[in-house]
């Protein structure tokens, strides 16, 4: 029998193989794209036969911190913004309740045109953090760029109810109509 391996991402930047012995057909995947949860990150062209298996990491704020401020000495100064991603998704990894660190993705991937992407991660960021205005005016500015006027006004409008007078004055612009 020939070996089975399966794919350990480690971060969001290697991959490895690792025998497995326990093989289960309808875990492996067989395709050259995969769909990613968040859990599991993309690794770059996969093989077939290959399971992808979630990594978890332990909670660790400092580790997770310090991830997060390279992530975004990177998005700062329009460096690499592939690199800013993966130290900002790896910060998450060790500490995924941070909604600033949620925040800086959504801030990368909005750099990087990945506007579905941008708008999860401010969504999260709101999640942890109900009064984070400035989520909420990046989801409005999302939305107003993929086209979605609805949305827009619903976050300018949630923005505005926080006490942001840009919103506020956002809602009387584009809103009122």
């Amino acid at each position: 029998m020939k070996n089975l391996y399966i794919l350990f991402c480690i971060g969001v930047i290697s991959c490895q193989k690792q025998p497995n012995n326990d093989y289960n057909p309808n875990d492996t995947i067989i395709t050259d794209s995969i769909k990613v949860t968040d859990t599991i990150r993309k690794a770059e062209n996969p093989t077939g036969g290959m399971k992808l298996v979630p990594i978890v990491y332990e909670r660790d704020t400092i580790k997770a911190a310090i991830l997060k401020d390279e992530g975004l000495r990177l998005l700062l100064n329009k460096e690499n913004l592939l690199d800013a991603k993966y130290k900002t998704e790896e910060s998450l990894m060790y500490n995924n309740q941070d909604a600033n660190t949620w925040y800086v993705l959504g801030n990368i991937n909005q750099q990087m045109n990945k506007y579905d992407e941008a708008l999860f991660a401010y969504k999260h960021a709101i999640e942890l953090d109900p009064a984070h205005i400035d989520a909420i005016m990046k989801c409005a500015i999302v939305a107003g760029k993929t086209g979605d006027q609805f949305s827009a006004c619903v976050y300018l409008h949630q923005a505005c109810n926080l006490g942001d007078p840009e919103a506020c004055e956002g809602v009387r612009k584009y809103c009122n109509n």
